[in-house]
């Protein structure tokens, strides 16, 4: 999915303003040209600027010029502009520290349209003191409940939309205004996203068309954070995989010490994606870029594999990289070269051989293991699984009356940090488990509800009315994973009291095999073979059984034909990943923790909380009028403590 719209590259983001398909649905066309008086008109008041940043007239003059002329927010018959002492007393607002904050200019419009617009002083936004502007601009926001405002110090100008638990902005420069004497893209984003059109709700009571996207933006952001979760859980799969026979000979390490230690290790690589989306790692030094970043090394091992991974299954460089950037983080660099400050932390904290806890044992294994003489272990086919799930996400995009998945880019630049810690969350809902060596017993995920994890001897016991009600109980959504000890006896015991079972069209509506805990490869062993082979027999009797494709029975062979490709689509889909004797899996536990970190505290109400706590802690705040109204006089007050 592409989306050519050059004007809204060419501006500064800061946190998720506007996503790409709501942006595509926003500007369809290009905005069309300046008159060459309006051109003419703006080149003379950035030059007058120039000369002489002071000039309070210059900078009144590019404000009538960028919102009258080029933005086309004029005073009409419908519209208004307030200006200066202008400015309607409901505008102002006290801050926490007792100053008044108040818009210079707003712009009003129809069924409640409204623009306010504030003027700073300072050379630079949101740098040393130009970050108390900013800081003014979201309290007044969140006071007022007006979400959307524009900041300028008449060298740049900032649209931002503050909401309860987040904020956003982007961000124009005049500097960047012209390109070989003409104007240049952010010219045109001005008069895109300027646009009286774009700020004046259909109908009162309504959104204005910008607040609405920006909404749909924040939802579609909610939907690729809890599909990211997902994948999070998928790479400590891959992670865990990679490293499975140097695990069984550590008969002292505990499963989920090491299923800890792997989360820590995925964590890491979160981290520094965080951090190389806000360039707190120096991506622009060509040293980093090319020997330690992880987006430079998702790049190298893309154009490596050429859209084949499995080509990359004999090499064994990326992973050494990546325990490098681990290194680099804590220890730092002093190389002038590369300058890098040592950040140290417990996460990033190497493990040791005698750590006397084992994670950190477990730790030390992942970030040695490939040193230790087989190098055999996260070739550079996991390595760029690993990175595909964390960088990649496939997202469900409407096309007409369908529903298709692409595959898009995750941009950590968008997310906030918030969202380190509920993919952290997401991962505690699961335990590390192993199917034994000894029994040649497979488990099986099952595509229904929450894919439950199955001995594949304990499915092939199943007939007749246990088979259905197997597939009725597990078929609901949400019914939650349960152990592989107790599914044969849920879904014998449980009566036969749920709806009929869905067709074999919907079969694959939770199918997710972009991930298997065991990555087939390209000769199967026979033991792998084998167990395919027999999951595939029993899903193709438990499809037909179970009523999700008919059976034809007939003469004709093309029907006959027809029907056993049906079969074969439909227990191809049943399975969603074959575990095999000797690999690791997770499953969810039994506890009431959700799967995708819904616990987690939203910033929308740690914000208010903390602030309401803290703020009477901190300033003279005048007293609530509901409480004073609701305080009986004759009640004496506490003394402060």
């Amino acid at each position: 999915m592409s989306l050519d719209l050059p004007w809204w590259a060419s501006l500064k983001h800061g946190g998720l303003f506007l996503s790409a398909p709501r942006l595509a649905d926003l500007f369809p066309t290009s905005a069309p040209p300046l008159a060459p008086y309006i051109v003419a008109r703006l080149r003379g008041d950035l030059q007058r600027l120039d000369e002489n940043p002071a000039d309070s007239a210059a900078s009144k003059a590019l404000l009538d010029t960028v919102l009258h002329d080029i933005a086309g927010l004029r005073d009409s018959a419908n519209t208004d502009w307030q200006r200066g002492n202008d400015v309607q007393p409901r505008f102002a607002r006290p801050a926490a520290s007792g100053e008044i904050v108040k818009p210079r200019r707003v712009w009003t419009g129809p069924h409640g349209a409204l623009l306010p617009v504030f003027v700073d002083d300072e050379p630079r936004l949101g740098i040393g003191r130009g970050k108390r502007s900013i800081s003014r601009v979201v309290e007044w926001c969140r006071g007022t409940g007006h979400p959307l405002a524009l900041l300028t110090n008449s060298r740049q100008f900032r649209l931002l939309h503050v909401a309860a638990e987040h904020d956003a902005y982007c961000e124009w420069d005049t500097a960047q205004w012209f390109e070989a004497g003409l104007p240049s893209a952010q010219v045109e984003a001005w008069q895109q996203l300027l646009s009286p059109a774009l700020h004046t709700p259909p109908k009162a009571g309504a959104a204005s068309p910008l607040l609405e996207a920006i909404r749909r933006s924040r939802q579609g952001q909610s939907q690729l954070t809890s599909l990211l979760g997902e994948r999070v859980r998928q790479a400590v799969e891959v992670l865990i995989h990679a490293h499975t026979p140097y695990l069984n000979r550590q008969a002292d390490l505990d499963r989920a010490e090491v299923y800890r230690a792997a989360n820590l290790v995925v964590m890491r690589l979160v981290v520094a994606l965080f951090a190389e989306a806000r360039d707190l790692f120096p991506r622009s030094n060509r040293i980093y870029e090319t020997s330690y970043g992880l987006q430079g090394l998702w790049e190298k091992l893309a154009r490596a594999s050429g859209g084949q991974p499995a080509r990359l299954r004999t090499r064994y460089g990326a992973w050494p990289q990546i325990l490098a950037l681990f290194r680099l983080i804590h220890d730092g660099s002093p190389h002038g070269d590369l300058a890098v400050r040592a950040y140290g932390g417990e996460l990033f904290r190497p493990g040791t051989a005698d750590a006397p806890e084992a994670v950190r044992r477990a730790m030390h294994l992942f970030e040695t293991s490939c040193y230790a003489g087989d190098p055999s272990v996260m070739s550079d086919a996991d390595v760029h699984t690993l990175l595909d799930l964390l960088t990649r996400c496939a997202m469900p995009v409407r096309q007409g009356r369908s529903v298709t998945t692409v595959t898009v880019p995750v941009d950590f630049a968008d997310l906030s940090t918030e969202y380190i810690g509920i993919l952290y969350e997401g991962l505690l809902d699961y335990e590390l488990h192993q199917v034994p060596v000894a029994q040649d017993d497979p488990i099986l995920f099952i595509n229904l509800g929450d894919q439950p994890a199955l001995p594949l001897s304990r499915l092939e016991a199943l007939t007749g009315p246990a088979l259905k009600t197997f597939f009725k109980e597990f078929n609901k959504k949400g019914g939650g994973t349960v152990s592989a000890g107790e599914a044969d006896e849920e879904a014998a015991g449980e009566e036969d009291e749920s709806e009929d079972a869905e067709s074999s069209e919907d079969t694959d509506a939770t199918s997710d095999d972009s991930t298997l805990a065991s990555p087939p490869s390209e000769e199967p062993e026979p033991t792998a073979a084998t167990a395919r082979q027999r999951a595939l027999a029993w899903a193709r009797r438990a499809v037909v059984e179970a009523q999700l494709v008919k059976a034809y029975t007939g003469a004709d062979p093309g029907r006959r034909a027809d029907a056993e490709d049906k079969i074969t689509r439909a227990a191809n889909q049943l399975v969603a990943r074959t575990i095999l004797p000797g690999d690791f899996f997770l499953v969810r536990w039994g506890g009431t923790r959700k799967g995708q970190g819904s616990f987690y505290t939203r910033p929308g109400l740690v914000a208010p909380t903390v602030q309401r706590t803290l703020a009477p802690l901190c300033y003279d705040l005048p007293a609530e009028p509901a409480l004073e109204e609701l305080r009986d006089p004759s009640t004496p007050r506490s003394p402060p403590s």
